[in-house]
């Protein structure tokens, strides 16, 4: 999911490509749980201005709040959290295939909770 802030305006409610924010501020997880955010912006040729780095979810949801940037959380984490930030499904999908079902074939869903 792409976490922004509340009042950020975007063409769609429910989705996004990152492109469109290449220029803006991003709040980056701590290096050693990033690799899932980095092959996503490998995988669009995408630069972006990262402004921090941050140790937890909860400190990276906080920031995205309050305006610092946006940020790149899976779904799961964002549990609870639905309503402090605009969230919005990263388009195309087939960007999203998550380090998991690299090294498994499995099927593995990426949607385990709709937000509300």
């Amino acid at each position: 999911m792409c976490i922004l802030p509340k009042e950020t305006h975007t063409e769609s409610e429910s989705e996004i490509r990152l492109e469109m924010l290449a220029n803006a501020p991003f709040v980056m997880q701590r290096e050693s749980c990033d690799a899932d955010t980095r092959r996503i912006m490998e995988k669009l040729n995408l630069e972006v201005r990262t402004i921090c780095h941050v140790v937890d979810d909860k400190t990276t949801v906080e920031m995205v709040k309050s305006g610092f940037g946006f940020a790149i959380m899976p779904r799961l984490t964002m549990y609870g959290m639905e309503q402090e930030v605009k969230m919005l499904k990263i388009f195309p999908d087939s960007i999203l295939t998550s380090s998991s079902e690299e090294l498994c074939p499995v099927s593995l869903s990426l949607n385990i909770k709709t937000p509300s």
